[in-house]
């Protein structure tokens, strides 16, 4: 997981397209079955790391 947070990291640092690499990862959780609330607590996480 730590591994997958620094890749993301690293794409939303790298390129000027946040809100597209936060869609496709909210896409990819959502068909991998997870609920709104952990898309919910990933997307706080996200913001944090670009912040």
């Amino acid at each position: 997981m730590e591994e997958l947070l620094r890749t993301i990291e690293e794409s939303l640092l790298n390129h000027n397209r946040p809100v597209q690499v936060a869609f496709h990862f909210y896409e990819l959780l959502s068909e991998a079955g997870y609920d709104d609330e952990y898309i919910q607590e990933v997307a706080a996480a996200l913001e944090d790391i670009v912040s």
